[in-house]
Protein backbone atom coordinates (compact mmCIF):
# COMPACT_ATOMS: atom_id res chain seq x y z
CA UNK A 1 0.00 0.00 0.00
CA UNK A 2 2.72 2.56 0.97
CA UNK A 3 4.82 1.85 -2.40
CA UNK A 4 1.24 2.29 -4.15
CA UNK A 5 0.89 5.93 -2.18
CA UNK A 6 4.66 6.93 -3.24
CA UNK A 7 3.80 5.93 -6.93
CA UNK A 8 0.31 8.19 -6.91
CA UNK A 9 2.30 10.86 -5.22
CA UNK A 10 5.38 10.61 -7.36
CA UNK A 11 2.33 11.00 -10.50
CA UNK A 12 1.06 13.84 -9.39
CA UNK A 13 3.89 15.55 -9.00
CA UNK A 14 5.42 14.78 -12.45
CA UNK A 15 1.84 15.83 -13.75
CA UNK A 16 2.16 19.43 -11.92
CA UNK A 17 6.30 19.55 -12.85
CA UNK A 18 5.23 19.33 -16.40
CA UNK A 19 1.67 21.02 -16.24
CA UNK A 20 3.97 24.29 -15.20
CA UNK A 21 6.99 23.33 -17.71
CA UNK A 22 4.14 23.92 -20.54
CA UNK A 23 2.64 26.70 -19.17
CA UNK A 24 6.29 28.67 -18.77
CA UNK A 25 6.91 27.72 -22.32
CA UNK A 26 3.98 29.13 -24.00
CA UNK A 27 3.73 32.09 -21.79
CA UNK A 28 7.65 32.71 -22.32
CA UNK A 29 6.89 32.10 -26.85
CA UNK A 30 7.32 35.80 -27.66
CA UNK A 31 4.52 36.25 -30.31
CA UNK A 32 4.67 38.08 -32.92
CA UNK A 33 1.68 40.76 -34.35
CA UNK A 34 3.23 41.98 -37.58
CA UNK A 35 6.51 40.75 -39.60
CA UNK A 36 8.18 39.67 -36.70
CA UNK A 37 7.31 42.47 -34.41
CA UNK A 38 5.20 42.44 -32.02
CA UNK A 39 2.71 45.44 -30.81
CA UNK A 40 4.62 47.47 -28.02
CA UNK A 41 8.53 46.48 -29.73
CA UNK A 42 10.78 49.51 -29.82
CA UNK A 43 12.05 51.86 -32.90
CA UNK A 44 15.59 49.69 -32.67
CA UNK A 45 13.62 46.95 -32.93
CA UNK A 46 12.18 47.56 -35.51
CA UNK A 47 14.83 48.78 -37.76
CA UNK A 48 16.70 45.84 -37.02
CA UNK A 49 13.93 43.15 -37.92
CA UNK A 50 12.94 45.39 -41.09
CA UNK A 51 16.60 46.08 -42.08
CA UNK A 52 17.67 48.56 -44.65
CA UNK A 53 18.06 52.65 -44.50
CA UNK A 54 14.43 53.78 -43.86
CA UNK A 55 13.31 56.64 -46.20
CA UNK A 56 12.18 58.78 -43.34
CA UNK A 57 12.45 58.51 -39.64
CA UNK A 58 10.95 60.45 -36.33
CA UNK A 59 10.25 59.87 -33.18
CA UNK A 60 6.29 58.93 -34.50
CA UNK A 61 7.17 56.96 -37.44
CA UNK A 62 10.06 55.11 -39.22
CA UNK A 63 9.23 54.91 -42.98
CA UNK A 64 10.49 52.32 -45.87
CA UNK A 65 9.80 51.86 -49.36
CA UNK A 66 8.39 49.07 -50.47
CA UNK A 67 7.16 46.88 -53.32
CA UNK A 68 4.06 45.08 -53.17
CA UNK A 69 2.09 42.89 -55.75
CA UNK A 70 3.68 44.87 -58.39
CA UNK A 71 3.08 48.38 -56.74
CA UNK A 72 5.60 50.87 -54.86
CA UNK A 73 4.67 52.36 -52.01
CA UNK A 74 5.69 52.83 -48.25
CA UNK A 75 5.86 50.97 -45.09
CA UNK A 76 5.12 53.16 -42.33
CA UNK A 77 5.78 51.90 -38.71
CA UNK A 78 3.54 54.38 -36.16
CA UNK A 79 4.93 54.42 -32.65
CA UNK A 80 3.82 56.00 -29.53
CA UNK A 81 5.63 56.57 -26.35
CA UNK A 82 8.38 54.42 -28.71
CA UNK A 83 6.00 51.73 -28.83
CA UNK A 84 5.01 49.87 -31.97
CA UNK A 85 1.13 50.57 -32.29
CA UNK A 86 0.51 50.13 -35.73
CA UNK A 87 1.54 49.32 -39.54
CA UNK A 88 0.66 50.60 -42.72
CA UNK A 89 1.23 49.95 -46.29
CA UNK A 90 0.10 52.83 -48.60
CA UNK A 91 1.00 52.53 -52.81
CA UNK A 92 2.23 55.73 -54.36
CA UNK A 93 -1.05 56.53 -56.93
CA UNK A 94 -0.44 57.11 -61.07
CA UNK A 95 0.75 53.38 -61.39
CA UNK A 96 -0.52 52.58 -64.66
CA UNK A 97 -3.96 51.57 -65.12
CA UNK A 98 -7.10 51.36 -63.16
CA UNK A 99 -6.87 47.73 -64.09
CA UNK A 100 -3.39 46.89 -62.80
CA UNK A 101 -4.23 48.61 -59.23
CA UNK A 102 -7.36 46.57 -58.79
CA UNK A 103 -5.13 43.23 -59.69
CA UNK A 104 -2.94 44.13 -56.98
CA UNK A 105 -5.84 44.96 -54.50
CA UNK A 106 -7.39 41.54 -55.07
CA UNK A 107 -4.39 39.61 -55.06
CA UNK A 108 -3.36 41.09 -51.87
CA UNK A 109 -6.95 40.52 -50.39
CA UNK A 110 -6.63 36.74 -51.77
CA UNK A 111 -3.73 36.64 -49.75
CA UNK A 112 -4.40 38.19 -46.21
CA UNK A 113 -7.46 35.42 -46.98
CA UNK A 114 -5.62 32.60 -47.50
CA UNK A 115 -3.79 33.66 -44.04
CA UNK A 116 -6.04 34.90 -41.81
CA UNK A 117 -9.43 33.63 -43.35
CA UNK A 118 -12.43 35.25 -45.06
CA UNK A 119 -12.65 38.77 -44.45
CA UNK A 120 -15.65 39.80 -41.58
CA UNK A 121 -16.54 42.67 -43.43
CA UNK A 122 -16.53 44.37 -46.97
CA UNK A 123 -17.84 47.68 -47.11
CA UNK A 124 -19.19 48.74 -50.42
CA UNK A 125 -19.34 52.31 -52.16
CA UNK A 126 -21.55 52.08 -55.73
CA UNK A 127 -21.15 48.44 -55.34
CA UNK A 128 -17.53 48.30 -55.70
CA UNK A 129 -15.63 46.83 -52.72
CA UNK A 130 -13.24 49.66 -51.12
CA UNK A 131 -12.24 47.94 -47.62
CA UNK A 132 -11.58 44.98 -46.00
CA UNK A 133 -11.42 44.13 -42.56
CA UNK A 134 -9.86 40.95 -40.44
CA UNK A 135 -10.10 40.99 -36.61
CA UNK A 136 -7.51 38.87 -35.26
CA UNK A 137 -6.83 38.23 -31.27
CA UNK A 138 -4.57 41.21 -30.88
CA UNK A 139 -4.87 42.85 -34.07
CA UNK A 140 -7.11 44.65 -36.61
CA UNK A 141 -6.23 44.72 -40.42
CA UNK A 142 -7.89 46.84 -42.66
CA UNK A 143 -7.43 46.82 -46.49
CA UNK A 144 -8.89 49.87 -48.59
CA UNK A 145 -8.81 50.82 -52.16
CA UNK A 146 -9.33 55.07 -52.96
CA UNK A 147 -8.19 56.95 -55.76
CA UNK A 148 -5.89 54.52 -57.44
CA UNK A 149 -4.22 53.86 -54.09
CA UNK A 150 -3.75 50.81 -51.93
CA UNK A 151 -3.59 51.07 -47.84
CA UNK A 152 -2.90 48.22 -45.98
CA UNK A 153 -3.02 48.50 -42.04
CA UNK A 154 -1.99 46.22 -39.26
CA UNK A 155 -2.93 47.70 -36.37
CA UNK A 156 -2.57 46.53 -32.51
CA UNK A 157 -5.78 46.59 -30.54
CA UNK A 158 -3.86 48.34 -27.79
CA UNK A 159 -2.92 51.22 -30.52
CA UNK A 160 -5.33 53.89 -28.09
CA UNK A 161 -3.88 53.15 -25.29
CA UNK A 162 -0.04 53.50 -26.76
CA UNK A 163 -1.03 56.97 -28.50
CA UNK A 164 -2.11 58.03 -25.43
CA UNK A 165 -0.64 61.56 -24.51
CA UNK A 166 1.95 61.00 -27.86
Amino acid sequence: MRAFLVLLIMKKILFAFISVAIFASCKSKDPKDFHGLAWGDSPQQVMEVQGGKPMEKTKEQIVYTIQIHGLTGQLGYVFGKDKLASAIYITDSEQGSKMKVDKAFLAIADSLNKVYGNVDADVLNNGEIIKKKWSLPKTLIELSYHDGQIMLSHTGFQFQEIMKGN
